[in-house]
């Protein structure tokens, strides 16, 4: 009873502190594991605990303890159904194992003491690690001295002599377990690694050396050499002779070949013992293996110069439990490094990242203040065509071009310098000169010639290039952060200019900048306010000149600056998203507006509304749910509201493109392509989509009254509607010679200055009351098209517009 009280308290003091640390997943677990065994006070309990926790901790679906023709515990098979101990044996030799209602398992196989093996078995395809392997000999070593503290307890009860015998071995378990779990608590509060390692020696030393204690781990320079990193007992001479050996020297060399416990009763007499230590009567050693990843990185020795020194099981295991726990250090300070690395480099490029540049530049700039003459310089690297590489070769190639474009910046820059992914296609380089005035000329160009030069991806050859922004500070008064956004809006400005080339940083980029963020702000406040309002420009029958549809475009009735035209709000919608709620104020204002005027237009002959829809609005879910709800309750003729696209919306993801504009076509809304022939349409994709209306491009009309190549493209463009029975409407109808070669051309419908400016709604309304009541117009015979089968309501409404 005595002893299992000291177990269940050394496992107590023990839990909290592994627990508390959570840093370390081998630390944590080996913590829990350990905690949970000291509760057990019989054998049975302990096993089965131990194959719970272990399966649980490589995320194994079975687990057993084997000996002999036993099953001792067992978890993950169905009760009544766990296969034989040799069935179970002889699935670690096949690497695999069948399991009822989990089918094929890998397995693994860890030996226990006594002859007993910890068998698991795990159904996926991931192989077990090196980190795995070790925590599982650490938990094998863990329940080897459990059960020989719970069977010495046993012993204990039936046997009084040797209770003098077990309380001292228990002394020594006690010991054991508070130097485990003092460095275990130093490599889970992440001390560092020398210090770690001088933990394990010291406590090795303090258990069971009596003479000389030595970790060596491989050299990382020579890996046919072993360096001795930490020891005790050696003095410093000594220590400095026998630092360096080849692996396989001394009995630490041998247990890194063997990758075993190597145990040496007779060092003077074996073969490849050190000499040194040899020569000065050393009489016995022994040394564990330190593992990394499953394979042997060190060892872990004890040495006597005491005769007759035996190392017994025990004292072997607690070598082995030292050692296990320098493979832990080992492994954790691997993975803290690799956290380090990743956190603060690009996993694509193994640049370092925006992080890792901002503090070297931030560094940077603090020397060039305390510095006279230094000075700091960033480069903003944008790709040009990148995004066509990812669109039509796919993330990977974009992945391959943006690793390849990483490797030639970094041959362009110099030692010195520092070269980063800020993400997606933008990279950046930092340079620095301490003596006199920076020149950033010689790098820019290396790196636009670099990356204008080909690229060879996924078997295609294709030039790319970039846009470079460049932003210098002399006095290092800017901080890391406000300098890169200097060098970002330089190459926006370079950008601007077409690309391929480079532009340096001036102040009033930033004051463009400033302004349009302040644009954007009070645009979101212009739709909240209702600031918003839309102008109409009529639509003409250009054979009688009646007006039989207008187009609603909208303007900006700002509180000071009156009112603003589109052009110089919307390009800025477009980029911000805005314009998603703009379109949808739009639509329902339209839409209100046209079923106002329905009073004024005589019986057959309405008057159609249309209004412009965005790239962005198009792909917007809610649309035709918007449209739909916008049109019930009024007395309108769906067929009276048009919806105008521009042509490279046909171009975009045509398969959804052509669902989403069947849908707003069934609520028999029309739909028409705005500033036809300047974009990529071809015949095909006006044939495919239903489109009912074709909008001239006002460049077609402004060139229509010469002669030549000019008339003639026009005169194609006009066909082009006919020939496909679609509506054509002229866009900026400026004088009476354009609407004559018009009407040659038999063009239907028209709009331009010619006719009428854009005006508010109240003058619209008013020119309708004053104009000559349009004629009722005859539906067309033909109610088939080409662009949408059978549909009757395609060019049922052909005219007027409406």
């Amino acid at each position: 009873a005595s002893a299992g009280s000291t177990t269940r308290r050394l496992s107590s003091s023990l839990s909290p502190e592994l627990g508390a640390s959570g840093s370390s997943w081998a630390t944590h677990q080996l913590g829990e594991f350990l905690s949970a065994l000291s509760r057990h006070s019989d054998e049975a309990g302990a096993m089965q605990c131990a194959v719970e926790l272990a399966a649980g901790a490589i995320e194994a679906e079975i687990a057993a303890i084997l000996i002999g023709d036993d099953v001792l515990a067992s978890i993950g098979f169905a009760r009544g159904r766990i296969p034989a101990a040799s069935t179970l044996a002889a699935s670690v030799d096949r690497g695999f194992l069948e399991v009822d209602g989990v089918g094929d398992c890998q397995t693994i196989a860890i030996p226990l003491d006594r002859g007993s093996t910890l068998m698991l078995g795990r159904a996926s395809n991931d192989v077990f690690t090196g980190d795995e392997a070790n925590l599982l000999r650490a938990m094998a070593r863990a329940l080897d001295l459990t059960l020989r503290m719970l069977r010495l307890v046993e012993d204990e009860r039936s046997q009084r002599e040797q209770n003098a015998q077990l309380v001292s071995m228990l002394q020594e378990r006690q010991l054991l377990l508070e130097r485990l779990s003092r460095i275990q608590r130093s490599i889970s509060t992440r001390a560092p690694l020398d210090d770690v390692l001088k933990s394990i020696v010291a406590g090795a030393f303090e258990l069971l050396g009596d003479g000389v204690v030595a970790l060596h781990l491989v050299d990382p320079e020579d890996p046919d050499c072993m360096v001795m990193v930490e020891s005790m007992g050696l003095d410093p001479e000594l220590s400095r002779r026998v630092e360096r050996k080849r692996i396989g020297e001394g009995a630490g060399g041998r247990a890194m070949v063997e990758d075993a416990v190597v145990v040496i009763e007779d060092y003077e007499g074996a073969e490849g013992m050190v000499k040194e230590l040899a020569a000065l009567k050393m009489k016995s050693a022994m040394a564990a293996p330190v593992r990394e990843d499953g394979h042997a990185v060190g060892s872990l020795t004890i040495a006597t110069y005491h005769a007759g020194r035996h190392y017994s099981a025990t004292e072997q295991e607690m070598l082995i439990a030292f050692a296990d726990i320098a493979s832990l250090a080992l492994i954790d300070a691997r993975m803290v490094a690799e956290m380090k690395h990743q956190a603060f480099h690009d996993s694509l490029t193994g640049l370092p990242n925006r992080a890792l540049f901002l503090d070297r530049l931030e560094h940077a700039l603090r020397r060039a203040r305390r510095e006279v003459g230094s000075s700091v310089a960033v480069l903003f690297i944008d790709l040009d065509r990148f995004k066509v590489v990812n669109d039509r070769l796919g993330h990977a190639a974009g992945d391959e071009l943006l690793a390849v474009a990483a490797k030639r910046i970094e041959s362009c820059v110099r030692d010195v310098d520092t070269a980063a992914r800020l993400g997606g296609d933008e990279f950046a380089v930092l340079l620095e000169c301490t003596e006199g005035v920076i020149s950033s000329e010689p790098i820019v160009d290396r790196v636009l010639e670099a990356l204008r030069a080909p690229f060879d991806i996924a078997g295609h050859s294709m030039t790319v290039g970039a846009t470079i922004g460049i932003a210098v500070s002399y006095t290092g008064r800017e901080n890391a952060t406000e300098l890169l956004r200097n060098a970002d809006l330089a190459m926006y400005q370079a950008k601007s200019a077409g690309g391929g080339t480079r532009a340096i940083f001036e102040a009033k980029m930033y004051e463009a900048v400033v302004q349009r963020l302040s644009v954007e702000g009070e645009l979101d406040q212009a739709i909240e306010n209702q600031e918003l309002v839309l102008h109409y420009q009529p639509i003409v029958d250009l054979e009688t000149e009646e007006i039989v549809g207008v187009e609603a475009l909208v303007r900006w009735q700002h509180p000071t600056r009156g009112l603003i035209p589109p052009l110089d709000f919307i390009p800025l919608a477009e980029e911000t998203g805005q314009i998603v709620e703009i379109g949808r104020w739009v639509l329902r204002e339209a839409v209100r507006q046209a079923d106002d005027w329905r009073h004024l237009r005589p019986p057959g002959s309405p008057l159609s509304v249309s209004f412009n829809l965005s790239p962005r609005e198009l792909q917007r879910p809610g649309l035709v749910d918007d449209l739909r709800e916008a049109l019930r309750g009024t007395g309108l003729d769906p067929a009276g509201i048009i919806v105008e696209l521009t042509e490279s919306i046909l171009l975009q993801d045509t398969e959804a493109t052509l669902v989403k504009l069947s849908q707003i076509k069934e609520l028999g809304v029309r739909l028409a392509i705005d500033d036809f022939g300047t974009g990529y349409s071809s015949l095909g994709y006006l044939r495919r989509f239903p489109i009912d209306i074709l909008k001239v491009d006002r460049s077609f009309v402004d060139a229509i009254a010469r002669s030549g190549q000019a008339h003639a493209l026009a005169r194609a463009v006009v066909d082009i509607g006919r020939t496909l029975k679609l509506d054509t409407v002229a866009e900026g109808i400026e004088n009476a010679p354009q609407l004559a070669e018009l009407r040659k051309m038999k063009c239907m419908l028209g709009q331009g200055y010619h006719f009428s400016k854009p005006i508010s709604a109240a003058d619209l309304e008013q020119l309708l009351r004053d104009a000559k009541p349009p004629r009722p117009k005859l539906l067309r015979s033909d109610t088939t098209s080409p662009t949408n089968g059978s549909n009757p309501r395609h060019s049922a409404h052909a005219i007027p517009m409406g």
